[in-house]
């Protein structure tokens, strides 16, 4: 049962980071959410790899 507990814990925890930080490398955040939901510390080590998405701005 604690496992389960320690489980649940550590993916909230993860899809916290993983949002947090998909939205400062302006990569869709609730997708790295639910990502950090289901494989945990590994969507976190996956995110901090890649690279920022940079705005480009709209040419007439």
């Amino acid at each position: 049962m604690t496992f389960i507990w320690v489980s649940l814990l550590i993916g909230v925890v993860s899809a916290i980071y993983c949002h947090k930080m998909a939205q400062s490398k302006h990569r869709p955040a609730v997708f790295w959410g639910t990502m950090g939901i289901l494989f945990g510390p590994f969507a976190l080590i996956v995110l901090m790899f890649l690279k920022r998405i940079d705005e480009k701005p709209e040419s007439e």
